[in-house]
């Protein structure tokens, strides 16, 4: 066996026994503070309850809907599907 192959085995048993993967830690450092705090923040929404819009009839909406269409709003549809806690899904 010669050096080399020697060396192969040393550095082959530490990555399977001995090496460990510090995995999203050693990137912290990397992330800037503004990205930081919208990730923050973004949390913070994924976790707030979702409160329950008031209904509207099929035609509220389809009238809302071709308005938004066509002046190019934002619209937030709501449909009526709770998880098992009663929440309201976001989709």
């Amino acid at each position: 066996m010669t050096d080399n192959d020697d060396f192969t085995t040393i550095i082959n048993r530490y990555f399977q026994n001995d090496y460990r993967e510090r995995g999203k830690i050693k990137w912290n450092g990397y992330f800037l503070s503004d990205h930081t705090s919208s990730l923050t923040k973004e949390g913070i929404q994924r976790s707030a309850i979702t409160k329950k819009l008031p209904a509207i009839s099929l035609n509220d909406a389809q009238d809302i809907l071709r308005h938004a269409s066509a002046n190019y709003h934002a619209v937030t549809v709501q449909q009526n599907i709770k998880d098992n806690e009663g929440n309201l899904i976001l989709m």
